[in-house]
């Protein structure tokens, strides 16, 4: 989940549990990492630093990977090389690696159970219409 708005990191601290924010509701959802942002973050930087991040996400093996691309294109910038601009934003949750969700492998077999299911009820009211037939 990418929440690219201003101080999306920020929450009420709670003793034992850790900052309470926006991200923990979206772990609570099942997400399994969150990019955030830490402080109210430059508008032209955030839309630079989220375009850089998903085009290396496209071909990087790791969320972090490709956070730090982005980050060091920002930092190779004649304008936005300040820490300021890119700084703010953090990853939160497993960030190792990047993890497609499998909805379209489980649809994919849903739908393909359901086909062959209904294959074969088919095939079964055919053969039973050709014994209908036969024995009149």
């Amino acid at each position: 989940v990418t929440l690219s708005s201003c101080q999306t990191g920020l929450g009420e601290f709670i003793k034992g549990e850790g900052i309470e924010g926006i991200n923990r509701a979206f772990f609570y959802a099942g997400a399994s990492s969150v990019l955030m942002s830490l402080w109210a973050v430059n508008d032209q930087a955030s839309y630079q630093l989220m375009e850089r991040f998903y085009f290396h996400l496209r071909s990087s093996d790791s969320i972090m990977g490709a956070l730090r691309k982005a980050k060091l294109e920002l930092i190779d910038s004649n304008t936005l090389s300040h820490p300021y601009y890119w700084a703010g934003f953090i990853v939160s949750g497993k960030a190792d690696e990047i993890i497609f969700p499998h909805s379209i492998n489980k649809w994919l077999f849903f739908g393909i159970s359901f086909l062959f299911v209904a294959g074969i009820i088919s095939a079964a009211m055919k053969n039973r219409r050709k014994k209908l037939k036969i024995s009149f």
